[in-house]
């Protein structure tokens, strides 16, 4: 059952990442004063960087055949330039949300986390 899942899952990478990579768009530009509050508080940083982590992972998937250091490099640039563009849009293009370097290296420090701990955790759970 789970070579199955295992299966599923790895074939259908690309549309995970993709899934992440709109659903971290979206939840970065909508207008987030309409939401209701969260009961837990939990730092706005500590979201940016485990969103960052999953979002590295779901690429790192989708690549996972040749996860080298420069597959990965080249990865994290690419996600990188990703989260300045949409911490720009915030800043330019809305009304409702502010850019914020802070927001940039929690992003980072997702996509480093993510860069040094993908081969682990494929081998954990994967192999």
């Amino acid at each position: 059952m789970l070579k199955h899942i295992e299966n599923w899952l790895l074939g259908k990478a690309l549309y995970i990442a993709l899934f992440v990579s709109v659903a971290i768009a979206f939840l970065s530009l909508i207008n987030t004063n309409q939401l209701p509050k969260p009961s837990i508080g939990v730092s706005d940083k500590v979201l940016h960087v485990s969103a960052y982590i999953v979002l590295f992972w779901s690429w790192m998937l989708v690549f996972r055949k040749d996860s080298s250091f420069k597959t990965r490099l080249i990865l994290f640039m690419s996600l990188f330039f990703f989260g300045i563009v949409l911490e720009w849009i915030q800043g330019e293009l809305t009304s409702y949300r502010t850019a914020d370097w802070k927001d940039i290296v929690a992003n980072s420090m997702g996509l480093f986390l993510g860069f040094f701990t993908f081969n682990k955790l494929y081998q954990l759970v994967f192999k």
